[in-house]
């Protein structure tokens, strides 16, 4: 193949990728600007191609290179150097008229290299090298634009799904806080509204049941009343045999309560009380009632139904260990949290000084009221006792099986409990004196709870659990966090009695694992009690 053989196949390939872009551009070939612009490009080429500059015989106009004829074929001077950074705001999406332009000036331009390369090979290898640089920047330009455009897709893409997300949590969300009351308005509308149906068919309702077919009404209803409480009765009995036989692994405090669960009893009182109703239907004096009747058997089906539904859903929250436990928190802060509202009710009657007098410095902070209050009911703190050892009792159990997430949550619930106590006791609290004893400033309930989770770590050091002695260093640590909290009402006291003896039992605990060989748990153990001790030195850590 000879050289004129392949400058005319390369400038036929140029001309055909050049030629899809014709119709892009709108810029007539006779204006004077443009031509300049190809010119002042011929003559930079000449000089980065350290070439000779061309003579005059040479030297090509922009018409002469492309050979157009016709004034309305409309090209962009391929020689300019704006045309790259031109293209991002030039391009526009193809039309009719685009496309048959851009053909026609395809095949002119064919035209034109075949007979310039024929003619000028000289020229033509400079022009077809600019050709090809024009192209690749072209290229790279179009590369540039589709990489932004693709990151702003997905950006936005990833903003419209977080927008989907946020808004289906947050009707989750919703959904499980006005579920019960959503479903119990829709009920009760529905109810009535079908009522008020039935009140206006009643005429062609009454047409319908003759004497005959009223006999046949009765004894459906009859019929289906005491099938219904047939069911009531099984149904209610195989719920609470499963429910008790998953109970009897429980404290048994806690299956007292939980076997007489009120919402579980009054879901199978009021299913037999509907099955009374539906069969008592039965007893209609004439036709004029058969409307009533049968809105009020089928909506009285309806909620026996739902009814059974909420009873097999309410056993098994009770059976699942953290719903137990959630329940055994729940009744424990509710009991605490009543007892300061009784003591502000009782303030008056007590012999403590009034809130209002004014105090001098040296007088006491203490929060007197409550605290006669609570000495005089010594048995406010037994409801939360009760709850805080049942929660040991099922961390203990539970991690000697292995599920340590229940055991988890039961001594969260611990922690739970003794802040909530904590913060129900007030300005009660008292700080030790070093020249006489002071029996306010020994707190049981603290001690206790100290000591249950003493026994718990050293069950779980003994055993070898690390699990288990992570959890209950935890556990410490985060009583400690809790007991700093704790107001003594004195301003020139900044100790912390109560938060430095729960440190202490933090300590005990490491120390009791050092023998066994565990690391990891020393570790872990170590740091939390340097964390307690930055804490109540009142030096925040930088980890």
């Amino acid at each position: 193949m000879n050289a004129d053989a392949a400058l005319w196949i390369a400038g036929r390939l140029a001309g055909g990728a050049l030629g899809v872009f014709t119709g892009f551009f709108k810029t007539r070939l006779d204006d004077p600007a443009c031509e300049n612009t190809a010119r002042s490009g011929l003559s930079s080429r000449n000089v980065l191609d350290n070439s000779t500059p061309t003579s005059n015989s040479e030297s090509i106009s922009v018409s002469e290179f492309c050979g157009l004829a016709e004034r309305d074929f409309i090209l962009r001077s391929f020689l300019s150097a704006r045309w790259p950074r031109d293209l991002s705001t030039k391009v526009r999406l193809f039309v009719p008229w685009h496309t048959i332009r851009a053909a026609r000036g395809l095949r002119k331009f064919q035209r034109s290299s075949r007979l310039f390369a024929k003619h000028h090979v000289a020229g033509a290898r400079k022009h077809l090298v600019l050709i090809g640089r024009r192209r690749i920047l072209i290229r790279d330009d179009l590369r540039i634009h589709l990489s932004k455009l693709r990151v702003t897709a997905r950006r936005h893409l990833a903003l419209s799904e977080r927008r989907v997300i946020v808004a289906r949590y947050a009707l989750q969300n919703r959904l499980a806080r006005y579920a019960r009351v959503g479903t119990a308005i829709a009920l009760v509308a529905s109810i009535i509204a079908s009522y008020s149906f039935a009140l206006a068919y009643q005429d062609v309702v009454e047409s319908y049941f003759t004497a005959d077919r009223l006999l046949l009404l009765r004894n459906l209803l009859a019929t289906t009343g005491g099938a219904l409480v047939g069911a009531t009765a099984i149904g209610f009995s195989v719920v609470m045999i499963a429910v008790q036989l998953n109970f009897a692994r429980m404290p048994h405090g806690l299956f007292r309560k939980l076997s007489s669960d009120f919402r579980l009893l009054a879901a199978f009182a009021m299913t037999f009380l509907l099955t009374i109703c539906v069969s008592a239907l039965s007893l209609v004096p004439d036709a004029s009632w058969t409307a009533v009747a049968l809105i009020s058997a089928t909506w009285a089906t309806i909620l026996i139904l739902l009814l059974f539904f909420y009873g097999y859903r309410r056993a098994l929250d009770l059976i699942n260990p953290t719903v137990q436990l959630r329940l055994v928190a729940a009744t424990a802060q509710k009991d605490l949290r009543r007892w300061p509202r009784r003591a502000q009710r009782m303030a008056s009657l007590s012999n403590a000084p009034a809130k209002g007098k004014k105090e001098d410095d040296h007088s006491s902070k203490h929060d007197l009221p409550r605290l006669a209050f609570f000495k005089a009911n010594p048995q406010w703190t037994s409801g939360a006792r009760r709850a805080m050892a049942h929660a040991v009792s099922f961390a203990r159990r539970y991690a000697e099986q292995g599920d340590f997430e229940v055991s988890g949550r039961a001594l969260e619930v611990v922690v739970l409990i003794n802040a909530t106590y904590v913060a129900t006791k007030g300005r009660t609290f008292f700080v030790s004196n070093p020249l006489f004893e002071t029996s306010h400033a020994n707190d049981g309930f603290i001690n206790e709870a100290l000591e249950h989770l003493r026994r718990f770590a050293h069950t779980s050091t003994s055993r070898g659990d690390e699990e288990a002695i992570r959890q209950a260093l935890r556990t410490i640590a985060a009583l400690v966090q809790v007991y700093m909290t704790i107001d003594y009402a004195a301003p020139h006291t900044k100790n912390k009695e109560h938060a430095q003896l729960a440190a202490g039992y933090l300590t005990a605990a490491v120390e009791g694992v050092l023998p066994r060989d565990l690391p990891d748990v020393i570790m872990e153990g170590i740091r939390r009690a340097r964390r307690c001790s930055s804490r109540l030195s009142g030096y925040r850590p930088t980890e």
